[in-house]
């Protein structure tokens, strides 16, 4: 947990000196859109981290209660969303400001806006929402405690994780179990694939060739016409 709570601080240390820097640079328009780039560039990274961070416990050791918690942890955080939210903001200002109008470089600009809305919406589960992924994982991690939990006990644990795997995994290659677990084993190793599937997706959204470190490198190039 202490590594991702490092994680979380380094986003939040990124997200300040963000606002700082917006408010004493230079009034030059490519500057602030650049920082906006670096600024998103960084974050997403430590996103990525904070999310392998997570699935670690489940993924490597079956550690289902750990995963939730951490999970929650990062559920919880705003430093993540609030900077998304102030760089989508400077990319929006960019359509009024002289010199970054040209369609060539509002081509680039939107580009990178789709492609955060795709990156936040594998990185937060935007499909089934990231406080709902939170509980689901606390329901499994508290069956999975239980020594005489029933079969019904974990069947419906599980559902909430069986009724999403395919829907929010849909492009990413993955094992969807054919069957309902009957067992605190088959319960673990069913949130662990989701677990992997999730984690899967998230990068894909960042380092594939249409992703947004894509975006983001495209955009800064405008630069240079």
């Amino acid at each position: 947990m202490s590594d991702l709570i490092e994680i979380i601080r380094l986003a939040k240390e990124s997200v300040t000196s963000f606002a700082t820097q917006r408010a004493v640079q230079a009034e030059e328009p490519w500057d602030k859109l650049v920082l906006a780039g670096d600024t998103l560039a960084e974050l997403v990274d430590q996103h990525v981290k904070a999310v392998g961070n997570v699935v670690a416990p489940i993924v490597d050791e079956r550690d289902l209660g750990e995963t939730a918690r951490r999970y929650a942890t990062l559920a919880n955080n705003q430093d993540f969303p609030q900077g998304y939210d102030a760089i989508r903001g400077v990319l929006a200002s960019t359509r009024d400001i002289r010199g970054l109008k040209d369609d060539r470089i509002q081509d680039k600009v939107r580009a990178v806006s789709e492609a955060l809305y795709r990156f936040q919406s594998a990185v937060f589960t935007l499909a089934w929402d990231s406080y709902r992924v939170a509980d689901a994982f606390e329901a499994c991690a508290n069956v999975a405690a239980n020594l005489e939990a029933s079969v019904e006990d974990v069947a419906l644990a599980a559902r909430p994780f069986q009724d999403t795997f395919t829907g929010l995994f849909n492009d990413i290659p993955h094992d969807v179990p054919a069957t309902t677990p009957e067992t605190v084993a088959e319960l673990i190793s069913l949130v662990r694939s989701w677990s992997r599937a999730w984690q899967r997706y998230v990068q894909e959204s960042l380092y594939s060739g249409h992703g947004l470190n894509s975006a983001i490198a495209q955009l800064k190039m405008a630069r240079y016409g």
